[in-house]
């Protein structure tokens, strides 16, 4: 197991990454106006790649994270086996997530679940950073 002491970070203002993340790139609401997934209005996107994890398999893609507010957010499923196995210390991404209004009042108040505005976009953009 990885301590995360041990790892070497970087800092990009007041948020810190692990310095073998794949890719960094900034995005926000302004680029994805109504399908904007996030309640905060920008940040940065990464991937860390699964062969830099040293040799813990874990899947074959990699973790893709958003950066904001001086927090890490888990964005997919390897993410969050990531900051279980190792203790990153990321937050879930439902802490952010931003509901998807117009299906919410679509479906009313009975709603088994709450709707929220698709991660896809961002999570295929963040894929590719590993690449």
């Amino acid at each position: 197991m990885i301590n995360r002491k041990h790892v070497p970070w970087l800092f990009l203002g007041a948020v810190a990454l692990p310095a073998f993340a794949a890719g960094i790139e900034y995005i926000s609401k302004q680029q994805y106006g109504e399908e904007w997934p996030f309640t905060v209005a920008d940040g940065r996107i990464s991937c860390l790649p699964e062969p830099n994890w040293r040799g813990n398999s874990i899947s074959e893609y990699g973790a893709v994270l958003f950066h904001a507010d001086k927090n890490t957010y888990m964005l997919n499923g390897t993410a969050m086996t990531a900051n279980k196995k190792f203790g990153y210390g990321w937050k879930p991404v439902d802490e952010i997530w931003r509901i998807n209004e117009k299906l919410k009042k679509q479906l009313g108040s009975n709603a088994a679940f709450i709707p929220r505005i698709s991660l896809d976009p961002i999570i295929s953009k963040g894929l590719k950073l590993c690449k």
